[in-house]
């Protein structure tokens, strides 16, 4: 299990798209989805509050236009239209949960869109 949490963390800081990479590590370790999806919003959180405890104060002292232009150069345009749209989707599904009345993170996805 190490060495898929390992592959994940690499791919989340790569930007590769959440789906993407579930079916790349379901072909690699012959894990079911379910179990990945759990251990990618487990690594995605952990990567999350490791960075968000350190850059905090960097990035809102920041100019945001700063910082997206710099996520473009490093990652590229495509990538980051890409990763938006992943973030939107994710951000539609937890509005639609809270429409339905069921559990959801509205709050942070939109954070994530942010």
């Amino acid at each position: 299990m190490d060495k898929v949490r390992e592959k994940i963390k690499e791919y989340i800081t790569k930007g590769v798209i959440k789906t993407e990479g579930i079916r790349k590590l379901k072909r690699e370790f012959k894990i079911n989805e379910k179990e990945l999806s759990v251990m990618w919003l487990e690594e995605k959180e952990n990567i999350k509050s490791k960075y968000s405890k350190r850059n905090t104060r960097q990035i809102y002292k920041s100019n945001k236009d700063e910082v997206v232009f710099k996520a473009i150069k490093i990652f590229g345009e495509g990538m980051q239209k890409i990763v938006a749209m992943e973030e939107l989707a994710e951000l539609q599904q937890a509005l639609s949960k809270d429409i339905r009345g069921k559990e959801h993170n509205v709050e942070e996805e939109i954070a994530d869109v942010y």
